[in-house]
């Protein structure tokens, strides 16, 4: 299955790392700061969690 770049922490973990130049605990902080302060982003972060993982559970052979 594709998987679709929405809101997913391997996508903010890529923009934080771009932003501060592959500096891994610069980049940590920001994410962290940021998953702290946006209760919008944690939303939209579990929601696509739970659809990923509900995706690959109605896939899956049984």
């Amino acid at each position: 299955m594709p998987i679709t770049r929405t809101v997913t922490m391997l996508a903010l973990a890529r923009e934080a790392l771009e932003r501060f130049d592959n500096n891994a605990d610069a980049a940590q902080a920001y994410l962290s700061e940021r998953l702290v302060s946006d209760g919008q982003l944690r939303e939209a972060l579990v929601k696509a969690a739970i659809e990923y993982e509900r995706l690959e559970m109605i896939e899956a052979p049984s």
